[in-house]
């Protein structure tokens, strides 16, 4: 039987699958992380778009669920766009 977390995360994935947004949360121990065909990172050797994952300074709990689906839809919004950019820390 599925956790609590685990089924809002599956239910938020079934929202963004059905909004077709092609990005995706994931838990990754106690945070949460959008899973999504991005463009490489700057200075790598790849040069087409391949999935990676971005992970968000957000925990893992139902809370932190809505707010990694907000996250995924302006990550769609930029991509669309054009905006996406990898920051380097």
């Amino acid at each position: 039987m599925k956790s609590l977390l685990a089924q809002r995360i599956a239910q938020a994935n079934g929202r963004l699958k059905a909004s077709n947004t092609k990005i995706y949360i994931e838990q990754r121990g106690g945070k949460l992380a959008l899973r999504a065909t991005l463009p490489p990172k700057p200075g790598r050797a790849k040069q087409e778009h391949y999935q990676q994952r971005i992970p968000l300074d957000i925990s893992a709990t139902i809370d932190g669920v809505t707010e990694a689906e907000k996250e995924a839809r302006r990550l769609r919004a930029k991509l669309d766009m054009g905006e996406f950019l990898w920051l380097e820390p």
